[in-house]
Parts: structure tokens; sequence; C-alpha cells
């Protein structure tokens, strides 16, 4: 059986391409998904059994009408009116994965120990995506386990230039040439 997610999501992203307008539906989307995600009482709430559905989507129009489109509002209200807003984030995730792969993008993961300036993301996504042969989207991870260097991750591809990879890749050089 299809994910509950996946089927709501596919029904989204089928109306977006029918309405023309899949990049507005896309930013919608990932605003919704920043509202719901900021903090977990907002999900408890929409899902609890004890708030009537007339208040959920009565804060649902108070606060996301003009901020989204019609359309996005109207899924939101369904979701409430079907018990699915429990799944909200996962079906954002899903509908964000069809449009990345619409726009023939690639996502990927950029990990760092310490926090990196826009300008260093931007060339690192532009190598990524010039070594890939595709447009690379990369999401910036902090991770103090490397002692330096970045990681990425692209798919089944892994860019390994921390320092332990370095150290490595110098030890198995060193024992090599014994």
């Amino acid at each position: 059986m299809e994910k509950v997610d996946m089927r709501y999501a596919e029904a989204l992203y089928e109306l977006a391409l029918e309405e023309d307008d899949l990049a507005a539906y896309y930013q919608d989307m990932q605003k919704v998904k920043d509202i719901f995600q900021a903090d977990s009482m907002i999900i408890d709430f929409f899902a609890a059994a004890l708030v009537s559905e007339k208040e959920k989507l009565a804060l649902l129009e108070q606060t996301l009408e003009g901020q989204v489109g019609p359309y996005v509002l109207n899924f939101l209200k369904l979701l409430v009116k079907k018990k699915r807003i429990r799944w909200l984030i996962a079906i954002c995730d899903d509908f964000k994965k069809k449009y990345l792969e619409h726009m023939g993008i690639v996502e990927g993961y950029v990990y760092s120990a310490m926090a990196l300036d826009d300008a260093i993301l931007t060339q690192i996504q532009s190598a990524i995506s010039q070594k890939e042969k595709k447009q690379v989207q990369l999401q910036f991870v902090l991770d103090p386990s490397l002692l330096g260097g970045v990681k990425v991750v692209v798919g089944q591809h892994v860019y390994d230039g921390s320092l332990e990879a370095r150290l490595g890749q110098l030890r198995a050089e060193l024992l090599g040439s014994r």
C-alpha cells in the first residue's frame, strides 16, 4: 500500500502541474513546512482530538490566508478534515522531492565542523554540479565530529575532503610505500 504522505504529495503535485504554477506551490509548501516545524506543538494542536475541526480550520484561515495560495490552504484544510495533518511534514518533503526531480535538481548535503559562508557554499555547489553534470542543491549540515575540511554527499556519491580522509590517504600511501 502506498504511503499516505506520498499519495497526498502526488495529488498536490498533479494539481500544481495542472495549474501550471509548480514553483508557487513549492514555495508555499516550504513556507508551510517552516511554520509547522518551528514548534512541534503546532502539529499536536492540529492533530488533537479535543480541538474541534471548526477551530482548526478557523486558525488555518486566520494564519495562512494571503500567506499561501488558495489551493494550498484548501489542501491543508482537507488534511485537517481527513485527519491526515500529522503527515504534513512528510507530505512537504515528498512534494519537495517531486519538485526537485521535475526541475532536474539533485539534492545533497555538505558537512563541515564549522559554519560556511554563502560564498563558499555557492562555490562548492557549483563545483559539485559540474562534477555531477546536474544541477545540485546543497544543504549545510554542521558536523563537529569532522576535524576540518568538508564532506559532500550527493545521492550515492561521497566527496570527502575532510582532514580525516586526507590523513587516511596519507597513511595508506605511507604504508603502501614500504
